[in-house]
């Protein structure tokens, strides 16, 4: 009797980064929140007949369906290209030139100049499980529901919170007793692996409830080693050394 053969299909889906994830819903969470606040038009036509929080619960499935986020994924010939800079192999056959003459590659992608692996030191089970059952999220606005004056007043600025504010042990104490009433498994550990992760993400959310998106990402960004080095670089010279054709 023959063995069938098992077909394994890659499910990767277009955003696999947490942080990225989150970004992402924070985003479409507050697209429709700004849109059910409308008195006229056809937003309050259409959350008339279909409920803002059904909305919001319904948001999640519809990214993963299209493929842009995913629960968990199976990735099919993973050979760590993310990683090791020595993992990304191209043909010389799809070598082709710019009008620079600087090296580019088809068949699907093009090698960075300057190449950062992916680290995904911080990132536990434990912050997925945050992200899984929207804890960050609702345990910010529970919070903010009840201090947002108070935090207003102490912090006038973005700048004044992004300079003042600190995550104390209450509220990270008051943070991961709420987030066990959302039946998130805390593992002894895991919190001191994933602090600065966790820290930041929390920390952006205030940020973007208080103030706005742009402060949202401008913390958030503390975890973009891409974005941190893409500063240096354009602060730097070494971009006006890579003779970029960018006219």
């Amino acid at each position: 009797m023959q063995d069938k053969a098992e077909i394994i299909l890659d499910t990767t889906p277009l955003f696999t980064n947490d942080t990225i994830v989150f970004g992402i819903l924070m985003i479409a969470l507050g697209f429709i929140f700004y849109t059910e606040s409308k008195s006229s038009g056809f937003w309050y036509k259409f959350y008339k007949i279909v409920p803002g929080l059904f909305v919001a619960y319904m948001l999640p499935a519809l990214l993963t369906t299209i493929g842009l986020i995913a629960p968990e994924w199976t990735t099919v010939n993973e050979n760590g290209e993310l990683m090791e800079k020595d993992s990304i192999n191209f043909p010389d056959s799809l070598t082709y030139y710019t009008p620079n003459k600087r090296v580019v590659y088809g068949g699907g992608g093009i090698m960075p100049d300057i190449f950062i692996p992916l680290d995904t030191a911080l990132n536990t089970e434990l912050n997925r499980n945050l992200i899984r059952r929207g804890a960050y999220n609702q345990f910010v606005l529970n919070y903010l529901n009840r201090n947002r004056e108070e935090l207003k007043i102490k912090y006038t600025s973005f700048q004044s919170f992004k300079i003042g504010f600190a995550l104390d042990d209450q509220l990270m104490d008051e943070f991961f007793i709420f987030a066990k009433k959302k039946k998130v498994k805390i593992e002894e550990g895991e919190y001191e692996k994933s602090k600065k992760l966790i820290d930041t993400q929390l920390n952006a959310l205030f940020a973007r409830n208080l103030y706005s998106v742009s402060a949202y990402f401008e913390i958030i960004n503390e975890l973009n080693d891409s974005y941190i080095e893409a500063l240096k670089v354009l602060k730097g010279d070494s971009f006006k050394e890579a003779k970029l054709n960018f006219e």
